[in-house]
């Protein structure tokens, strides 16, 4: 009888165990293998949009901003030019704005979990939804 008492008691175990809660939110993390925002001197980026102007981004140089190394990022609309500088940190990657370093990306990845970009009086939240395969 302890046999089938001990044996009763392992499988309800294994399957309280198994089981999931369904009250209990998951997290799914969206993992990736590539390097989602490259800080490597040399490296560009060109947007167009139907919404804004086209511009792009190219990495200039690295330099010591405020209170660690930055990468200074040259941004390039029609014939203007202007500068910011961005840091790669563990986490993602911050760019120095009027509020100091905030989120331009940030990892890991989380469904429907995201960040939030801060620049000066202005808040744009980030979630993040799915991978989907972008041709470029």
């Amino acid at each position: 009888m302890k046999k089938i008492l001990v044996l009763l008691f392992l499988c309800s175990l294994v399957f309280l165990f198994s089981c999931e809660n369904p009250l209990k939110p998951t997290l799914e993390i969206l993992k990736g293998e590539g390097d989602y925002f490259p800080l490597s001197i040399g490296n560009y980026w060109r947007y167009s949009s139907k919404l804004n102007d086209d511009y792009s981004l190219k990495v200039k140089e690295l330099v010591f901003h405020i209170d660690r190394f930055a990468y200074r990022i040259e941004k390039r609309e029609g014939t203007d030019y202007s500068s910011s500088f961005y840091s790669d940190v563990q986490d993602g990657v911050q760019i120095y704005t009027s509020n100091g370093w905030t989120y331009i990306i940030q990892y890991p990845f989380v469904k429907n979990g995201g960040w939030i970009y801060k620049y000066g009086e202005t808040s744009i939240s980030f979630t993040f939804e799915d991978w989907d395969d972008v041709q470029t």
